[in-house]
């Protein structure tokens, strides 16, 4: 032990040196000062004197001749003093005596700390500096970092492209994890994600205010230096944030600013960046496939090192680092990869760390995506009206079309492109069609477009409210669909183009096809009858070599012949009422797959004998009306010689009776004749489509209830495939 004092050191300096690992080394420490004296001096002196004096005096002087003197000065006198004196002194002094125990022990097996041990002046109590040594968790100061050197690499020979990639594909970098830590020993560490342009705005910022608070001599111009300085070794430097960080920090000092208003104008200015991590969005990152995201970090337990007997490898640990875009994520610039003591992490986030961690920041290559082109699709009412339709010469000829986009993360561009989420590459919004069986896609074309093909563009500003619009007319100039040389079933889709994309970019970037699909059956030709059928001797009918339309038929029956056959029977030539047609007749109009038609009717049980029925109205289901048509048909043949003479439908009777034939028949009505002595049986095919099954009406006892004349004869809602309607 060393003796001494503040005026008169000892000759050598305490140094004390201990090892981490769990033991404690225990010390005492004496000190015997003089803290504080004082002293006094009092001094009191009384002198005083007290005296009397008493007497006469008699004087005699006669001259005679020689002269006589006499003198008498007879008295007394009486006097006395004292005189008092008293000194007093008053000292005393404190002084202190202290004794201190300390133990000096770290947790950490392999630290080792030299400590300089001094007293400090006040309290006598020990004060400790540390003169080196090494440490960990926390590294502390004085000593070498056990922790430090262990830093990450992106080698570039196993770089990628990850510029212009494809929508919502990886970035990738292999991260190598490199331990050159001074004894090459393994450790805990963590890996955080960093927004490098917010690290590098409060760096710019922190640099000003250390800069100006260095001395009262620091100029506002040395502050600008050191702010451009510092700004130009950021992963930012090329940012407009930055650059403005410099420009308010440049204006400061013009105006006359000192070297603090220069920091606070840079402190100021930095206030108008963007959010911590705005630039990564949503984005998604992985490591080795695991997930981790900004603000978080992803422990790393377990980083090799060397043996301690050597102390020479240089382990490496290898990382994948992906990138997944958000939905709004366009370009990441300034990413960076922090590598950390994972045990100052821990304290850090406790707020029980006087710095930041031991850490290693890379940053990681600007990324950046390609946009996919918007989409688009036909809004709800133009899928409500067109989703199947047909156009015909009786038809307008015109389809009233809107469009809009269904995507709210990739937006059709206005004039200024005021929106991130816009997709400035869209220029062209396409109608298309062709044949459903197959062939080239045709633009449609508009007689008023500006462009030189006439092809028209739906692009517009309006996608993603009330949409954009196109009547289309199909007959115009340069598409010509009903000029009878283009009638067809056609499929329409809209198509978005995209220019400006990189050319081995996905298609999804250059273009985008809208799923939905619009069946246009464009038909200028009346539907042409064809064969005829008879079933079981009660059901009759007609077959079209395309679908039909029975909205609006008209049927006329009449019987002719009470008995089947040419001669069969006596001749009637009675007319049946149209109300008895509505009750107790049933009618159908069935189309098929393959694009044919049939119209059927089915005559009463009550009903036997030779008829003529007459139809006329039958469209197809574009419109275009066939021609009327007429059949002669022998019904319920087998079992008329049960049946009454008389028919119970209400039938007027004519005048006499009839021989009509077939030439008897008005103009323009085709005549059609069968006989159930053909014994042409109909194979009926039940289609499965749009069309809803019938409920089969009437009665069947031969008579037939009041019906209204205005009630159609066809009811659409009632039509169906596989069943009979109820007067049709």
């Amino acid at each position: 032990m060393a003796y001494g004092s503040d005026s008169n050191p000892p000759d050598s300096e305490i140094l004390l040196s201990f090892s981490g690992g769990g033991h404690a080394l225990e010390f005492m420490f004496k000190s015997d000062e003089e803290i504080e004296d004082y002293n006094s001096h009092v001094a009191f002196e009384i002198d005083g004197e007290v005296s009397f004096k008493a007497g006469f005096h008699l004087e005699v002087e006669a001259t005679v001749g020689a002269g006589v003197y006499f003198d008498n000065n007879a008295g007394f006198e009486y006097g006395w003093n004292r005189d008092f004196r008293h000194d007093r002194m008053f000292m005393w002094s404190k002084r202190g005596h202290v004794v201190t125990k300390y133990s000096l022990a770290d947790p950490e097996f392999g630290d080792k700390f030299v400590i300089s041990v001094s007293s400090d002046k006040r309290f006598g109590t020990p004060v400790f500096s540390t003169k080196g040594g090494r440490s960990m968790c926390p590294g502390e100061l004085g000593t070498v970092f056990r922790q430090s050197g262990v830093y990450t690499e992106i080698p570039l020979k196993t770089k990628m492209n990850t510029e212009n990639l494809n929508p919502s594909q990886r970035a990738i970098f292999e991260v190598v994890i490199k331990n050159e830590s001074p004894y090459r020993e393994a450790g805990k560490f963590a890996l955080r994600l960093v927004d490098g342009l917010t690290s590098s705005i409060n760096e710019i910022v922190a640099a000003a205010y250390a800069k100006a608070a260095e001395s009262e001599h620091v100029s506002a111009s040395d502050v600008v230096q050191e702010v451009t300085n510092v700004a130009h070794s950021t992963i930012a430097k090329d940012s407009s944030d930055v650059s403005r960080l410099i420009t308010a920090a440049s204006q400061a000092a013009t105006v006359g600013g000192n070297a603090k208003s220069v920091a606070d104008a840079v402190y100021i200015e930095s206030t108008t960046a963007p959010r911590e991590a705005t630039e990564l969005g949503d984005s998604t990152f992985l490591v080795n496939g695991n997930r981790f995201s900004v603000g978080d970090y992803m422990p790393l337990k377990f980083v090799g090192g060397d043996a301690l007997s050597r102390q020479k490898s240089v382990s490496k640990m290898y990382l994948n680092l992906a990138i997944e875009p958000g939905f709004a994520t366009r370009r990441i610039d300034y990413l960076q990869l922090r590598l950390q003591s994972l045990c100052e992490t821990k304290m850090w986030e406790g707020a029980n760390l006087y710095r930041d961690p031991i850490s290693f920041t890379q940053n990681v290559d600007p990324m950046s995506w390609s946009q996919p082109c918007p989409k688009v699709q036909f809004d709800e009412s133009t899928i409500s009206k067109y989703l199947y339709s047909s156009q015909s010469p009786s038809s307008s000829g015109e389809l009233n079309l809107k469009v809009n986009n269904p995507d709210q993360y990739v937006l059709w561009p206005d004039e200024d492109v005021t929106d991130s989420l816009m997709n400035e590459r869209l220029k062209l919004v396409r109608l298309q069609y062709r044949p459903v069986s197959g062939g080239e896609w045709i633009t449609a074309k508009d007689e008023g477009s500006t462009e030189t093909d006439k092809k028209f563009n739906l692009l517009c500003a309006d996608s993603r409210t009330e949409g954009c619009s196109f009547d289309w007319v199909i007959n115009n100039q340069f598409e010509k669909l009903l000029s009878g040389f283009k009638d067809n079933v056609y499929e329409l889709r809209l198509k978005n183009f995209c220019f400006g994309g990189p050319s081995l970019a996905d298609p999804s970037v250059h273009e985008y096809v809208g799923e939905q699909r619009l069946t246009l059956t464009v038909d200028t030709k009346m539907p042409l009858p064809g064969p005829v059928f008879a079933s079981f001797e009660t059901s009759f009918g007609v077959d079209f070599d395309e679908n039909i339309d029975c909205d609006a038929q008209k049927v006329e029956v009449k019987k002719v012949r009470t008995g089947c056959g040419e001669s069969g029977g006596t001749a009637t030539n009675s007319k049946i009422s149209e109300e008895a047609i509505r009750g107790t007749f049933e009618f159908k109009c069935t189309n098929f797959a393959g694009g044919t038609g049939r119209w059927a009717v089915r005559f009463p049980t009550s009903e036997s004998g030779r008829y003529e029925v007459k139809i006329d109205r039958v469209t197809d289901s574009a419109g275009n009306a066939a021609d009327p048509f007429a059949m002669t048909v022998d019904a319920h043949c087998s079992g008329a010689s049960s049946l009454t003479a008389k028919s119970a439908l209400g039938v007027r009777d004519g005048s006499a009776p009839s021989s009509v034939t077939s030439g008897a028949f008005a103009e323009g009505w085709r005549d059609v004749r069968t006989s159930a002595s053909m014994g042409m049986v109909a194979a009926f095919v039940v289609v499965v489509g749009a069309i809803v099954a019938l409920r089969r009406g009437g009665r069947n006892d031969g008579h037939t209830d009041a019906m209204e004349s205005s009630k159609p004869l066809y009811n659409k809602d009632q039509h169906g495939s596989g069943g009979y309607g109820t007067a049709l």
